[in-house]
């Protein structure tokens, strides 16, 4: 069998993470069968030596652009797949090519596309025009579907968008649920340094840590108003973000910016900025809550992440959430900045941790690499074998 996998999306956050576990998994089992890889030039070097039978391959001229990426997706990648006898065709993260020559696996993973709280969001801040873009790429994922044999959604949840918004033919979709790796992720670590200079406590206080980029759906004004009820509250509270916030970036920020400038929040967030992934665990180990308040995810691995660790977590009410940490979060209404501020108070309490804690130790077992990639190379084969 030979596959061709399309991953020259995944740049950053939680679409690099899945590349750099499905690839070394997939190498892990020596499987008779071939695949050539296409990957962001960033991921290239780690990923070039995992095995005889995967060949990775670095396309920089998808950095230049929209409309290279679109010539590769639809044109550039249909000619290789041809060249490469290719029996079928994955590509990872939402699009893929319209009309393949050959049948093709499509992973629709991002659900602000389907999300009506992102939509009403963008709407209200932004305008038409930026909504109207959001129904467009929908509509392009929809496209896409139509051109795929099989749909793969990592959570029920996501699956359910989809319906929602009649992207796919539900005969076609199945729920593949991303893996994790717990060993392996809590025996990534590094050096002392200005990281754990930055997790000092200062007296008795809690740290709270989101672990995540800025994004329009992260619901960040939610979580700062919970912190300045908390600081209120008299309790002493500080929170550790993996992203910076500028109030000239964009109007996201700048909201979130004049939510720390008029709640006097500066000396209550720490505003790190982005951390390598094997330094992530040390971030954990040092917060006493892990805080998830997105408004909309499809799967949510800082969730199995925070687990690893043995955090108590505290996350959005949002049904991908709760699918994928069923009884080891406390969960709170999405909005309410006076609720999420309860159910933080209410995880650090020992006896709350200490249950979330043990929770996320049985819950951690139902999530694997391994059988994740398993299910998708049964995929690939099925398809192969017509």
């Amino acid at each position: 069998m030979r596959v061709l996998i399309n991953a020259v999306s995944a740049k950053m956050g939680g679409a690099q993470a899945y590349l750099t576990n499905f690839l070394p998994t997939l190498a892990d089992m020596n499987l008779p069968d071939e695949f050539l890889v296409f990957v962001p030039p960033g991921s290239a070097f780690s990923l070039l030596s995992l095995s005889p039978k995967i060949t990775v391959k670095a396309m920089s001229q998808t950095e230049s652009g929209a409309f290279s990426r679109l010539l590769f997706d639809q044109w550039t990648l249909r000619r290789i797949a041809k060249e490469f006898r290719a029996d079928c065709l994955f590509s990872t993260a939402n699009f893929g090519v319209l009309l393949p020559p050959v049948p093709q696996v499509t992973s629709v993973r991002n659900s602000i596309y389907f999300s009506r709280n992102y939509y009403s969001h963008v709407r209200r801040i932004e305008g038409r025009l930026a909504a109207a873009r959001i129904a467009a790429r929908r509509r392009t994922i929809a496209l896409s579907c139509s051109s795929s044999r099989v749909v793969v959604t990592p959570t029920s949840a996501m699956r359910d968008m989809l319906l929602e918004w009649r992207t796919a033919d539900p005969s076609k979709i199945i729920v593949i649920p991303h893996g994790f790796d717990r060993d392996k992720f809590i025996a990534m670590g590094g050096s002392q340094g200005p990281l754990d200079d930055a997790l000092a406590r200062r007296g008795d206080e809690k740290i709270l840590f989101y672990p995540s980029l800025y994004g329009k759906h992260k619901n960040f004004d939610t979580l700062l108003e919970a912190l300045s009820i908390l600081s209120s509250r008299g309790y002493a509270v500080r929170l550790f973000l993996t992203c910076t916030i500028s109030p000239s970036a964009d109007p996201y920020q700048k909201r979130s910016w004049r939510l720390i400038e008029e709640r006097n929040l500066r000396g209550k967030v720490v505003l790190y900025g982005p951390v390598p992934y094997h330094l992530m665990p040390r971030i954990y180990r040092g917060a006493d809550v892990v805080v998830w308040p997105s408004f909309t995810e499809s799967f949510g691995h800082p969730l199995l992440e925070a687990m690893a660790c043995e955090k108590p977590v505290v996350a959005s009410g949002i049904a991908s959430n709760a699918e994928v940490a069923g009884d080891a979060a406390l969960y709170f209404d999405t909005f309410d900045p006076a609720d999420l501020a309860d159910k933080v108070l209410k995880a650090a309490r020992p006896d709350v941790s200490a249950r979330l804690v043990s929770a996320g130790r049985e819950r951690l077992k139902q999530f694997s690499w391994r059988r994740h990639v398993a299910d998708f190379v049964e995929v690939f084969r099925k398809l192969s074998e017509g």
